[in-house]
């Protein structure tokens, strides 16, 4: 294992062969643990080749450490199983940002509705917590909740709120914090941006 880095926030590694003789067949990738990535060489890596490969489904929303552990074919003969794990730290490499983009009444009821964009260039998981505000002669804490975030890139995640149905819309204002990302734009975390509308 040569590197592991982030393009676009997706997880590449680079697999090199550091031995003497031509390495080739699949050889598995597997992060943090997790469930094996399979990656087929094509063709005979000769000593010294490298080859990068992106590995599907495992992105970097986040800085943070990874353990990447590379597991060759039986017909590898391995010099030194050592430099078969990675164990560093990863950055995202293009903006990761999550927006909230309306606020609205709808559904039974009908009750208030957030809705929130992605704008990264990855799919977005984890948690978000999300604060509702009214404006009135005080400004008021309805609501604090921590919900599931599961938004693919560019699309967008609706949250209904059943319990908040009364606050005239111009009054009510969605504010939304995770620690999932490294969020490039706070400003927009919020709606309206400030004061009331």
């Amino acid at each position: 294992m040569r590197e592991v880095f982030s393009r676009l926030n997706q997880l590449f590694v680079v697999v090199a062969n550091a031995g003497n003789a031509d390495a080739d067949g699949v050889v598995e990738v597997s992060i943090d643990g997790g469930p094996p990535h399979p990656i087929d060489t094509g063709k005979a890596l000769r000593p010294g080749d490298f080859l990068e490969y992106p590995l599907e489904g495992e992105y970097v929303q986040r800085r943070g450490q990874v353990v990447v552990t590379v597991r060759p074919t039986a017909s590898i003969v391995e010099r030194n199983a050592g430099n078969n794990v990675f164990v560093g730290v990863v950055t995202p490499d293009a903006p990761n940002d999550l927006a909230v983009i309306d606020i609205t009444y709808g559904g039974s009821g009908p009750h208030l509705i957030a809705t929130i964009r992605n704008r990264s260039p990855i799919p977005l998981t984890g948690e978000v917590t999300i604060a509702i505000r009214e404006f009135s002669a005080e400004d008021q804490l309805l609501l604090r909740e921590t919900r599931e975030l599961d938004v693919e890139r560019g699309a967008t995640q609706a949250f209904e709120f059943p319990a908040i149905t009364t606050p005239p819309l111009e009054s009510v204002q969605v504010i939304i914090s995770t620690d999932a990302i490294n969020d490039a734009d706070a400003s927009n975390n919020l709606l309206p941006r400030r004061g009331p509308r």
